[in-house]
Formats: structure tokens, C-alpha cells, sequence
């Protein structure tokens, strides 16, 4: 084998140890802590795909798929509308959403950098409609 596939290889299996995932796992979780403790007001979620490990206790849970927004697969979820998340987010003024990602090479999970993106414009559009036609059926 070639020397950079065996570097490659070692520093692979060295990511992916258990005490290496274990406290990875440990570190967000110590964010998680840090970000609820400065938001005490907004509601912590864990999105049920991978978010559930990283807090003791949560105020309620979603679940925000990423396949629901992968490249030139964009799609909105009828069946995931996660609409509780949205009622949450407008009686407390926002909520604390807890995701992973495995990848090394990906700052946030597909979830967030897509998935979350796509129905949060959804939700927003729709409800602009609903407004409006309440507005027009007032002018009436």
C-alpha cells in the first residue's frame, strides 16, 4: 500500500475510536450546556436523526431529515412538517435546534445547512399567504 493511503487509513480508524467519539460527544455537549445557559428562555430540541445524546434534558424534540435537501433534491416534507416546531418558535421567540454530523469535513449537518433552510422558507411562505388572505377577507 501506498504510504499516504496507510496515514490515511490510521487517521481514520484514530477519528472514529470509541474514546474519540465518547468525547466528542462529551465536548458538544458541554456547548449544548453553555448556549441553553445563556438562552434560558428558548426551548432546546433535539432532532431525533442524531441530537438526542448531546443534552440531559430537552424541551422537546423534531425531526428534520437530510435527505430532505440534498443536491438538486430539493423537497418539502409533508410528512415531517415538524409544525410544533414552528408553534414553539413563535410563542418563545426562537428555539435551540441540537444536531450532529458524523462527517469530519462538514461544519453542520446536512439538516441545518439544508433541510432547516427549506422549511423554515415553506413555513415562512405559507404563513404569509394565510396573512394575506386574512387581510383581504378583513378589507371585505
Amino acid at each position: 500500500p501506498k504510504e499516504g493511503n496507510v496515514r490515511r487509513h490510521l487517521k481514520s480508524k484514530e477519528r472514529t475510536s470509541v474514546y474519540n467519539v465518547l468525547r466528542s460527544i462529551y465536548e458538544d455537549s458541554l456547548l449544548v450546556q453553555e448556549v441553553s445557559d445563556l438562552l434560558p428562555r428558548v426551548p432546546v430540541l433535539a432532532n431525533l436523526r442524531c441530537g438526542a445524546w448531546y443534552h440531559a434534558k430537552y424541551d422537546g424534540d423534531c425531526y428534520f431529515k437530510s435527505t430532505d435537501g440534498h443536491c438538486n433534491h430539493w423537497q418539502f416534507s409533508f410528512t415531517r412538517l415538524n409544525a410544533h416546531v414552528a408553534r414553539t418558535a413563535a410563542e418563545c421567540g426562537g428555539v435551540l435546534l441540537i444536531d450532529s454530523t458524523k462527517s469530519s469535513v462538514k461544519r453542520t449537518p446536512d439538516s441545518f445547512s439544508r433541510t432547516v433552510p427549506i422549511w423554515c422558507c415553506v413555513v415562512n411562505r405559507a404563513l404569509g399567504l394565510v396573512m394575506k388572505a386574512e387581510e383581504a377577507e378583513e378589507e371585505e
